[in-house]
């Protein structure tokens, strides 16, 4: 048990692209807000790459975003929140998890190269997330209590990659963006409901990547709206055994496996732009 169900640790990013087009045809600052919907699948491997337990659902959430041009250079900061009920399978027992994501990004680039109706731009950004999770208590086959535990975990991120943009007609504008995402410091602290005292652990860092697909349409001169949807695939490695304690004494030990997250969403909202 103290392995299983009640000490997995689980790691979400949300891969909403915070700063919709950032760069395209902006002048002065621009800021966007948006709804989004996201879905995700995460699965815990052991050392053999066997399952070990499994989470599904769709998240709603918002979305919103300032950005500044500076001339050839660019910058800008987006906040990401989302939050609902996702469902969790193992083998010990099913459950559902109440979950709330929460994301503050910063972003800069340039462009690269531009010919006609095509741009290219680099982009680099820092991130930090934050994710609160409540695993609910359940029942197992036959009839015994499988307590759940409150999660809330932590870590920075490091992003690089590159935008391609191209006007379709004017006032239209299509964007392709490729990213490698790196996770910086992640750790995971956990609080149990069965008596055992809270436990820290650090986490593995890892590289994931991230692919967007992004249309804006100028409604007017200040006024614009956008569509995205991605791709984004997180990995995040094991943690080292801990102690797992109850009242400080040692009753066994716990520790997180290794851990994989594809997530698709769709994202989309309202832009102002301010001379």
């Amino acid at each position: 048990m103290t392995r299983m169900y009640c000490t997995r640790l689980r790691w979400l990013l949300a891969g909403v692209p915070v700063l919709a087009l950032a760069g395209a045809d902006t002048q002065g600052t621009t800021a966007s807000v948006g709804f989004t919907a996201q879905s995700f699948h995460y699965r815990e491997n052991d050392t053999d790459g066997i399952r070990l337990d499994r989470e599904r659902g769709w998240l709603p959430g918002l979305h919103a975003a300032v950005e500044h041009d500076f001339g050839s250079w660019f910058a800008g900061a987006g906040l990401d929140w989302s939050a609902g009920t996702v469902d969790y399978a193992a083998p010990v027992a099913d459950s559902t998890t109440d979950t709330d994501l929460r994301q503050l990004e910063l972003r800069a680039g340039r462009p690269l190269w531009q010919r006609g109706r095509a741009r290219l731009h680099v982009v680099a950004g820092l991130g930090m997330r934050e994710w609160r999770r409540d695993i609910r208590n359940t029942t197992n086959a036959i009839g015994q209590t499988v307590y759940g535990q409150d999660e809330t975990y932590r870590w920075g991120y490091a992003l690089l990659g590159v935008r391609s943009e191209y006007g379709l007609q004017p006032g239209t504008r299509l964007a392709l963006d490729l990213q490698l995402i790196r996770t910086l410091n992640p750790e995971i602290k956990a609080r149990f409901r069965n008596g055992w005292d809270s436990v820290r652990l650090d986490l593995g860092e890892r590289t994931g990547y991230r692919v967007s697909l992004s249309l804006e349409r100028r409604l007017d001169q200040r006024r614009s709206l956008w569509l995205s949807t991605w791709y984004e695939y997180q990995a995040l490695g094991r943690s080292a055994v801990a102690d797992l304690t109850a009242g400080g004494v040692p009753i066994g030990s716990v520790s997180e496996p290794d851990s994989e997250t594809g997530l698709s969403g769709l994202s989309a909202g309202i832009r102002w732009r301010f001379r």
